[in-house]
């Protein structure tokens, strides 16, 4: 019995060893290679940005790693088989003025969002779909939001 609960507890020091490899390969900051986002609304022509700048994903504490994007918006994932998988149920929200003056109040909530390392964990891809709701007053819009990006690790 000791051999055996012996063997059990190496196997589980080695799994949590492994687990933490593979979140480490997570973490640090991201830089963009590529990225598009397409936001489209009913009644309009699709439009389509080119972002730029940097991601960082750190360790989480009620969730695996949590990214942290360019404007600041902070998500859960989860990691399982080198993805990472957006927790369900979130969002990111902001606003700024338009040309008038007026509060716009833009929310992107995500359906789907999935992060891969690449195979020398120094590159990997985000792919998100989801819904980009445009408020204006007691107007608003939703439009659907479909993103790729790539980006290359720049630092831990």
């Amino acid at each position: 019995m000791k051999t055996y609960v012996n063997a059990v507890l190496a196997v589980v020091a080695f799994g949590a060893v492994g687990c933490g490899n593979e979140l480490g390969a997570f973490e640090g900051t991201w830089s963009y290679t590529d990225s598009t986002t397409v936001v489209s609304c009913p009644g309009y022509a699709p439009l389509t940005s080119i972002g730029k700048g940097n991601d960082t994903i750190v360790e989480g504490t009620d969730s695996d790693i949590v990214l942290t994007s360019n404007d600041g918006c902070n998500l859960k994932f989860n990691v399982a088989n080198g993805v990472a998988t957006i927790v369900p149920g979130q969002s990111c929200a902001s606003s700024q003025q338009d040309q008038n003056g007026n509060t716009i109040n833009l929310t992107a909530s995500f359906t789907t969002f999935t992060i891969s390392l690449g195979a020398d964990s120094r590159t990997l891809t985000e792919q998100a779909t989801g819904t980009y709701v445009i408020a204006e007053g007691a107007q608003s819009v939703t439009c659907s939001l479909s993103s790729s990006e790539s980006a290359s690790k720049v630092g831990k």
